[in-house]
């Protein structure tokens, strides 16, 4: 416990010293005054989005931009109807002199990174935007973003800052934006700012087609973004992230649905890092380039670890051994969230138990993800359900109940079961992250029970809900106890 407590506190210092870095060394990099604006094609993949596509469509003809410039490459491989709303959003913006391409194939090979790859043998854009149909632009985008890949040649891409059209809407909303604002605030700006390998995040940029054609194109991995963002900077390439203009988007309201973004993400580092790490490793890149690629690709492992050490502390508090070592590495968690908040404001601080209920409570799906990884297990692309303003419950997409929530849940109460035990028997030291980690897990857990179609309980009643939870509460206290 003592050597996986003090990996994970190497990936929490790393990260203090990003967040101090954002705050104190700052981008040089200036936009190129433009005359004549270059073509774009808009990328956008789209499968069954029938809740979002329409609004996304209907803004990227709002854009501030020489219309005869913009071609918008929409490659639908829906099975519902969201080609009908597709086709109806076209047809009502036809006004304009942009042109849209409205993209069928005949099945989803290579998924999101095949739909990108078919957009491209369609576009005639010197430069590629590329948008998940739940983001909606901001009318000034383009303009605010295409002068810096003008200013340098060795642009590969730009990223934008994401915000979140519903960040309030729930206390699981709330903890995903800070943990993106974290992301993009803290590790995009200082990778960027200090000249570090970034990656483009799937959405709301703009890529130099020149790039994506010398690097081989879009490849069908899980995180292709991440791939294809680690082949063109080894080929020199670089890639810079701008805060402004920001691009708004929707977060997962379901918890499944948070799961299953975070687990995708997870995969696709391992992925990508089984991938490209060595190659990386070999380059003649600086030493301190290659640290942080490292320590980004495997940025999950930690995950990992932490639960081999929840798994291990109820043993270790029921033979009484000392917990100074994992007070500690509970401490450096807590003193990172603190002071990578505080990078973004000190109004920030009041979301910290937001983001720790929700990034904790990701560790048991985020590690099976890492394991799944490392053990090249392949996956399919499951996209991530999104609905649109309004009420969420009883819409079409909403995921099934994965089988794991029910673990979380055995997990969670063994833990703070342990936590009680700990105080009991004055081991002090494992309490607070004990605690901490049973309580987030359970909330993932239930969470998930609560937000699961109600087919998934054909016949049974909200008391029955409740029933069969506790009943998996008492298991999981007999067995500890």
């Amino acid at each position: 416990m003592v050597i996986l407590g003090s990996i994970a506190s190497l990936y929490l210092l790393n990260y203090v010293f990003l967040a101090a870095v954002s705050c104190v060394k700052r981008q040089r990099l200036a936009g190129a005054a433009v005359e004549d604006w270059p073509h774009v094609s808009i990328h956008v993949p789209v499968y069954n989005e029938r809740y979002v596509v329409g609004r996304l469509l209907d803004a990227l003809a709002e854009l501030d931009y020489p219309s005869e410039k913009l071609q918008v490459d929409v490659v639908d491989d829906s099975t519902d109807d969201t080609t009908t709303i597709v086709s109806e959003a076209i047809r009502r913006n036809s006004g304009t002199s942009i042109e849209f391409l409205h993209i069928r194939r005949g099945g989803r090979w290579g998924f999101k990174a095949g739909a990108l790859q078919e957009a491209l043998k369609a576009s005639r854009g010197e430069f590629i935007a590329v948008f998940d149909s739940d983001f909606v632009p901001p009318r000034d985008f383009l303009r605010g973003v295409i002068p810096y890949l003008l200013s340098d040649e060795r642009i590969a891409a730009v990223q934008v800052r994401w915000e979140h059209l519903n960040r309030e809407s729930s206390f699981l909303t709330q903890g995903q934006a800070l943990s993106l604002d974290l992301h993009f605030e803290v590790e995009q700006r200082a990778r960027s700012a200090a000249s570090f390998f970034l990656n483009f995040n799937g959405t709301a940029g703009v890529w130099r087609r020149r790039c994506i054609e010398e690097a081989g194109g879009w490849r069908p991995f899980l995180a292709e973004d991440l791939e294809l963002s680690l082949r063109a900077q080894l080929r020199g390439w670089r890639i810079v992230y701008i805060p402004e203009p920001a691009c708004p988007g929707e977060l997962p309201p379901q918890m499944e649905a948070a799961k299953r973004h975070q687990y995708r993400w997870a995969y696709g580092a391992i992925e990508a890092a089984k991938a490209h790490l060595a190659s990386i490793l070999r380059s003649s890149l600086g030493w301190g380039v290659k640290l942080q690629a490292f320590l980004h690709l495997t940025r999950h492992i930690p995950q990992l670890l932490f639960l081999v050490i929840l798994m291990l502390t109820p043993l270790a508090v029921l033979l009484g051994l000392p917990s100074g070592s994992v007070f500690l590495s509970a401490s450096w968690a807590l003193m990172s969230a603190v002071l990578v908040s505080a990078t973004l404001g000190v109004r920030r601080l009041k979301e910290l138990p937001q983001l720790t209920l929700f990034t904790t409570s990701m560790t048991l799906n985020n590690s099976l993800a890492v394991i799944e990884a490392l053990l090249g297990r392949k996956i399919p692309f499951h996209r991530t359900p999104k609905f649109g303003e309004g009420e969420w419950r009883g819409k079409r997409y909403i995921l099934p109940l994965d089988f794991h929530s029910y673990f979380e849940v055995a997990l969670g109460a063994a833990l703070v079961a342990t936590a009680f035990f700990a105080t009991f028997k004055a081991l002090y030291g494992y309490v607070v992250y004990t605690s901490i980690a049973g309580i987030s897990l359970m909330y993932a857990g239930l969470l998930s029970i609560y937000h699961a179609p109600k087919s998934e309980y054909s016949g049974l009643t909200a008391r029955g809900k409740v029933l069969r939870v506790m009943i998996l509460l008492m298991l999981a206290l007999a067995i500890f106890l």
